[in-house]
């Protein structure tokens, strides 16, 4: 693109140096390298934005795991317990509260009138 050779690079480095001055070169250096980096970073995150995704492949589904107090074979060993899940009580309601056949309150579960 730039066809810059080691003697034009030397060219442009002193009069950076003559216009900034020492004291200031070092800051403008750093300055135009984190553009640079900036500019770059930015580039590839639009190239890669741009790229379209490669279609993911398919997977076979993992097979269920037993649960930890089976075996290997899949049986529960003797002396363990398995374990139960709490069914709700006998009356419908899942807070234990009774409730009327059309889904309101009964009596013990209703507002004080």
């Amino acid at each position: 693109m730039f066809n810059i050779g080691p003697a034009e690079l030397l060219v442009i480095l002193l009069l950076a140096l003559i216009i900034f001055g020492p004291g200031k070169l070092p800051e403008v250096g750093r300055a135009l390298g984190r553009t640079i980096n900036e500019f770059r970073r930015a580039s590839q995150e639009i190239e890669t934005a741009s790229r379209p995704s490669p279609p993911a492949k398919a997977s076979q589904p993992a097979a269920p795991e037993p649960p930890a107090n089976q075996g290997e074979s899949g049986q529960t060993s003797p002396g363990q317990d398995v374990a139960q899940v709490p069914t709700p009580p006998a009356g419908g309601s899942p807070d234990g509260g009774e409730r009327a056949k059309d889904g309101s309150p009964g009596e013990s579960g209703g507002h004080a009138a």
